[in-house]
């Protein structure tokens, strides 16, 4: 899992979803989406290099960063 390599974050899987497929016309890329819901030790993330920011949002506000339009179905899928 890229948890911890994108965040330096541990933490356990406390919940798993279906894997789907999802396809992002914009990158012509089929993404294969495994869901799941990981419980963190810490809330000090540091980020790799790929990436620039993150901020903590509350389940009401995760649909308003979906950038690629498979967030909901990604709620859906572990029933949030």
């Amino acid at each position: 899992m890229n948890v911890n390599t994108h965040t330096g974050l541990n933490g356990n899987i406390i919940k798993k979803g279906s894997v789907f497929t999802w396809p992002d016309d914009e990158s012509k890329i089929n993404w294969i989406i495994w869901p799941c819901i990981v419980e963190v030790d810490s809330k000090c993330v540091k980020l790799s290099k790929k990436y620039v920011e993150y901020r903590w949002v509350e389940k009401n506000q995760i649909l308003d960063y979906d950038r690629k339009g498979y967030l909901r179905t990604v709620l859906e899928n572990i029933e949030l």
